[in-house]
Parts: structure tokens; sequence; C-alpha cells
């Protein structure tokens, strides 16, 4: 696979981040209104996980997955929530910072681990 074409699909897949995240944080901000921050950010992982298979599969990449590749993408998203909702958890309650800040900083710190696990799943053979 030439440098072109690699640079082509890693900004595709960052297109479909930076919207998944636009979407799932505007839901989220929503949810705060009437649920705790910690199940507003779990119900909008869980959106962000669906919307983020779909893209993968329709758009970054354009192929099917490997073998038992929506388990391994699920698989993948359970490791990120989790250090995603430590991450968000400490942001909030031990660094004082804003609790409409914190699914940003989880994203910064995940999503190059999601880049390069999710690129394994959904590689040419």
């Amino acid at each position: 696979m030439s440098i072109s074409s690699n640079w082509s699909k890693y900004l595709k897949f960052l297109a479909v981040g930076i919207a998944n995240t636009l979407l799932t944080w505007f839901l989220y901000i929503l949810l705060l209104k009437i649920l705790p921050y910690y199940i507003s950010y779990t119900f909008s992982y869980v959106v962000g996980i669906c919307i983020a298979y779909v893209s993968y599969r329709f758009f970054v990449f354009k192929r099917v997955a490997i073998n038992n590749g929506l388990a391994w993408v699920l698989l993948i998203y359970v490791i990120q929530y989790f250090l995603g909702i430590f991450i968000v958890v400490s942001w909030t309650e031990k660094v004082g910072g804003m609790v409409e800040l914190a699914p940003i900083v989880s994203l910064l710190i995940t999503y190059p681990l999601v880049y390069m696990a999710t690129n394994v799943i959904f590689k040419a053979d």
C-alpha cells in the first residue's frame, strides 16, 4: 500500500472520528441535563461504537473486517471505554477539570491506539 493511500485512509479515519466525536459529544451534553455524567458518557459511547463500525466498514476501509471483525472492534472499544471512563472520572474528580471536556481529554489519549488496532482489523489480505 502506498504512502498516499495510507495517508488518505488515515485522513478518512480522522474525519470519521471528528464527526463521530462531535455527534456523540453533543449527545453527551444533552444527556447531562437528565443523567449523571458517567451514564451520559456510557450511552453516548455505545452510540459512537455503532457509528464507528459502520463508518469504518463502508467509508474508511471499504472492506469487510477480518474474521469476527465486529467482535474485535467491540473489544477495542470496550478496552477504550474502560480506559476512557478512568480518564473521565480522573479528569473530573481528581484533576477538577470541566465535566464537559472530559470526553475530549479521554479521546486525545486513546484515539491513536484505536486507530492502530482498527487498522489491523480492516487490513488488506
